[in-house]
């Protein structure tokens, strides 16, 4: 799944160990060293970080992880200088019910690349984890002793939270459909509802409370958000 989306305003030059791109629209070139050389490579071929994040392990022996903080760091400074396109967006395939009912197994996902630093608590997010994309909701933000960022996350069907960190985060999902139809989007009165309701019932410190509603909640919601498609 790959969205990220150059400018078509950007010229290339390959020299030995690296390379430079210059940008049309400010007249600013910028010297990729020769790891920042070969993710851009992977950029305009098109493929998803995975395979880039494997090309590096292969070209310089390094870590996954490093590989992917690495791919991190480079496509947060293009995004902020506008050589990534901040509107680059994909659909995937959900598969599983940690997110149901809000989400249910089947529904196509649109995904936007953004910072996390314009994420809010609320938001639904992908993120990647020993190869597989993986949908929950935001609740928060942190850092850790070294000042790395990470995410607190729960799927709304989960009953415990994770910690994501900043080079596993994919996307925001930013629209959800259901057999072509039924279209939701972040924003409108519906999400909207559904998400200060989730929070409502999320409240509760009540187990048995929670555990006597949970039916009716995900049959509420599943109607709320899928009216006609959820039995």
């Amino acid at each position: 799944m790959d969205m990220t989306e150059l400018s078509s305003e950007v010229i290339k030059w390959d020299f030995p160990g690296e390379s430079v791109i210059f940008d049309l629209k400010t007249n600013i070139p910028y010297l990729l060293n020769s790891t920042a050389a070969l993710i851009w490579k992977g950029l305009e071929q098109g493929a998803d970080e995975d395979r880039i994040a494997d090309n590096l392990q292969e070209e310089f022996r390094i870590s996954k992880k490093r590989a992917g903080s690495d791919i991190s760091r480079l496509k947060d400074f293009l995004r902020r200088k506008g050589i990534i396109r901040q509107d680059a967006t994909s659909e995937v395939n959900l598969k599983g019910y940690s997110m149901h009912p809000f989400l249910p197994d089947g529904a196509i996902l649109r995904i936007k690349e953004i910072s996390i630093d314009e994420l809010e608590a609320g938001d639904v997010i992908i993120f990647k984890r020993k190869g597989a994309r993986i949908v929950h909701r935001l609740l928060g933000k942190g850092q850790d002793e070294e000042g790395r960022e990470f995410l607190v996350t729960r799927g709304d069907g989960n009953p415990t939270s994770e910690v994501v960190k900043k080079e596993e985060f994919v996307g925001k999902v930013v629209g959800v459909s259901l057999d072509g139809e039924c279209f939701l989007a972040p924003g409108s009165l519906r999400w909207n509802l559904i998400v200060i309701l989730h929070r409502i019932f999320s409240s509760f410190g009540d187990k048995g409370w929670k555990k006597k509603m949970k039916g009716l909640r995900r049959r509420f919601f599943a109607l709320l958000a899928y009216p006609g498609k959820i039995k």
